[in-house]
């Protein structure tokens, strides 16, 4: 890998950790209201350049629909699944 291209994609993992921190303590503090950041998220993908554009900014509003931790399901006996 040349050092251009590692530059780059050094640039790129950095800035994907940040959304993926940002949606992770966005959800978690609910500092930002789920309905708030899809109605923005979709507004930004209407507005993209490109199908590639607009498909990323519906894979960062997928991340504010699932929970960021896992949630326990108990069954009626008590069990949990």
């Amino acid at each position: 890998m040349s050092r251009h291209e590692d530059s780059l994609m050094w640039l790129l993992t950095h800035h994907v950790e940040a959304v993926i921190s940002i949606v992770e303590v966005g959800i978690a503090s609910e500092s930002i209201k789920v309905e708030t950041a899809l109605e923005y998220l979709k507004a930004q993908a209407i507005m993209s350049d490109s199908i590639w554009e607009e498909n990323l900014w519906n894979r960062v509003a997928e991340g504010f629909k699932k929970p960021p931790v896992a949630e326990v399901v108990k069954l009626e006996s008590g069990e949990t699944k």
